[in-house]
């Protein structure tokens, strides 16, 4: 990807206008009661090299408002600050950073991180070009360089020195390469350039016992996020909706089954009761394997939730999970 010239230019437009799916609640207005404003790129030519950066549009995607928002306030240049996002596996994370990005006309590049991340992997490295040895930017130098939001996927898996390449990124200060050639060793944010995290815990270690591999990260790095966004599983009432969105023409009987049984397995986590929990993702991958395996026309929750979600499971927690889909699918 060679240097962007041009940069996009930033408006402001009411959030409704920008996500037409949103319900005008409280989250999105301003202290006089109107529609809060925010900042979005001007639409990219489909000649530009920054378009195949802008992520499509997921029409049938449930922005959370509240987390919406503060996204959108890390994103204004008014503040312009990093944004953490953390909590449960399935939760949208990484999706509510891609399709924030996707609705503002904002470029972006998710990079995920795990324990094998190197330095090298992010800001770049020498590299045999024909019969050349040349410097190549990686993704995070690309980003600042060119305006795009740097994605930092799975941040916590990344080991704390590796980690610590960001530590002046996150202050808004430029990038050193100390391996670069002179004339490429210091990249300068650019105007347009956002950093957001995503991973399953807040930098403190694994406190559930879900996500192994994760890190205890240092706090001073994780002190430079202006934004923190915990986020949990939707309401009730958001889950109906992305459940309609992901499988239409299901009956408002069969939501009402997977909401139960959701709340239900959600609280036998929370009181201990079993060692794993139950994401929106894979509540709408059951409803879907239940739709596919339908057995003259009747749903085949059982499938669903087996497949979908118990064989994954330890055997202690297979038979309460049984026991909870039983009581739900067959009332």
């Amino acid at each position: 990807m060679t240097s962007i010239t041009t940069a996009p230019v930033i408006i402001t437009k009411p959030i409704n206008e920008i996500f037409p799916t949103i319900e005008v609640c409280d989250a999105i207005k301003n202290g006089f009661g109107d529609i809060s404003k925010y900042e979005i790129l001007e639409p990219i030519s489909d000649t530009s090299p920054l378009k195949a950066f802008i992520p499509e549009i997921d029409e049938t995607y449930v922005f959370p408002p509240e987390e919406l928002v503060s996204l959108l306030i890390g994103l204004d240049a008014r503040f312009n600050k990093p944004v953490l996002l953390w909590g449960y596996h399935g939760s949208g994370k990484t999706t509510l950073a891609e399709q924030a990005c996707a609705r503002s006309n904002r470029p972006c590049i998710s990079v995920p991180h795990d324990v094998g991340t190197e330095a090298s992997d992010v800001v770049g490295q020498w590299t045999i070009k024909g019969k050349e040895t040349v410097f190549e930017y990686g993704p995070l130098a690309r980003a600042m360089r060119d305006g795009l939001v740097y994605i930092a996927d799975e941040y916590d898996f990344a080991l704390p020195n590796v980690l610590s390449i960001y530590q002046n990124v996150l202050n808004g200060g430029s990038l050193f390469i100390k391996n670069a050639p002179a004339e490429m060793a210091i990249v300068r944010p650019h105007k347009n350039f956002r950093f957001i995290a995503t991973g399953n815990t807040n930098g403190s270690g694994d406190e559930i016992g879900l996500y192994q591999g994760t890190q205890i990260q240092n706090a001073a790095n994780y002190s430079r996020f202006g934004i923190t966004i915990k986020l949990d599983y939707q309401a009730a009432n958001v889950e109906r909706e992305i459940i309609k969105n992901k499988t239409p023409g299901l009956s408002e009987n069969h939501i009402n089954f997977l909401i139960k049984f959701a709340g239900m397995v959600r609280e036998a986590f929370a009181n201990k009761t079993i060692s794993n929990t139950l994401s929106t993702r894979e509540l709408v991958n059951i409803c879907k394997l239940a739709v596919l395996r339908a057995k003259k026309s009747k749903l085949n929750w059982e499938y669903g939730v087996e497949v979908g979600f118990i064989n994954r499971m330890q055997e202690i927690d297979r038979k309460a999970i049984r026991d909870i889909a039983k009581k739900v699918f067959t009332s």
